[in-house]
């Protein structure tokens, strides 16, 4: 049997059907604009579902409103002005799902490489430069950076939380006003990783569509 869910007194036959209706009135909206009285109420009663709720919330809920994802423009998402002036961002999605702990410990991982793969997508890519999965010539619009097997992301992460018996339901991450996205809040921990994926990782640049079919298909 589905399981229902009940928020503000309001009864959803699916989380599906909860989901829709928090959607709705994040487009409901333009950016900048707070929510109004009653939508309000409803979307404190999601806040109130998140995993971090209590740092998210902080001194109090002033308002909340609808702002442009600051690094994917065509996204947007729910914005929380404190009581005390100040703002942070919550994901709707990780309060009716929160994210499973190693995902994001991943997610984290590939945040403190970010800057080290931007660097070789840079300094490889040319007029010459071509997928060796799909032969299709790569710009900047089509390429990505993937890891050479036999050692690819996935297996480099597994290998540095075994070698460092890293348990990530322990490790606390990144809860910084308007941080986007998952990372360390423990630069030393970052730092390692880094060293350790550098030493391993043979980096190549591939398709869109490679690295996002062919690849993991095979993986």
């Amino acid at each position: 049997m589905a399981k229902s869910y009940v928020v503000n007194c309001e009864h959803f036959k699916t989380k599906s059907a909860l989901t829709d209706k928090v959607r709705d009135i994040l487009y409901a909206y333009e950016f900048e604009q707070g929510l109004n009285d009653i939508n309000l109420k409803f979307i404190k009663a999601i806040l109130a579902m998140h995993p971090s709720a209590d740092v998210k919330i902080g001194c109090g809920v002033s308002t909340i409103f609808v702002r442009q994802n600051p690094v994917h423009k065509r996204n947007r998402g729910f914005w929380i002005k404190r009581t005390d002036g100040t703002e942070t961002d919550f994901s709707f999605l990780e309060c009716l799902k929160p994210t499973d702990p190693l995902r994001k410990f991943k997610n984290a991982c590939r945040q403190a490489i970010s800057g080290d793969v931007f660097v070789f997508r840079v300094n490889n890519l040319d007029g010459d430069s071509v997928c060796p999965i799909t032969g299709i010539a790569l710009n900047i619009h089509n390429v990505h950076v993937d890891h050479s097997p036999p050692n690819t992301f996935n297996k480099i992460v597994t290998d540095f939380i075994t070698t460092n018996s890293i348990n990530p339901e322990h490790v606390i991450l990144n809860s910084s006003d308007a941080e986007i996205g998952d990372s360390f809040n423990d630069t030393v921990l970052a730092e390692n990783f880094v060293t350790f994926h550098n030493e391993r990782a043979v980096l190549r640049l591939v398709s869109a569509r490679a690295n996002l079919s062919e690849i993991k298909h095979q993986c």
